[in-house]
């Protein structure tokens, strides 16, 4: 799954939390353009990738088989 930060209503970590609840898992990559230490944190507990905007040319790919190869 490949989810924004910033959702209508709700962050994409708060999203990404609901699909695990209801036990739904896949590996995940969370793209913001500003990544507060917290939501670091956040994500790093979550097991969750960030990568930045602007994305470079292949870090969408490097970070999807990254994703794939951990499993989470």
């Amino acid at each position: 799954i490949v989810v924004d930060y910033y959702l209508p209503g709700q962050d994409g970590l708060e999203l990404l939390g609901q699909l695990k609840a209801r036990h739904v898992s896949l590996p995940a990559i969370l793209i913001t353009s500003n990544p507060a230490e917290n939501v670091r944190r956040r994500a790093s507990s979550a097991g969750v990738a960030i990568i930045e905007k602007p994305l470079l040319s292949n870090a969408l790919s490097d970070a999807v088989r990254d994703s794939l190869a951990r499993g989470t």
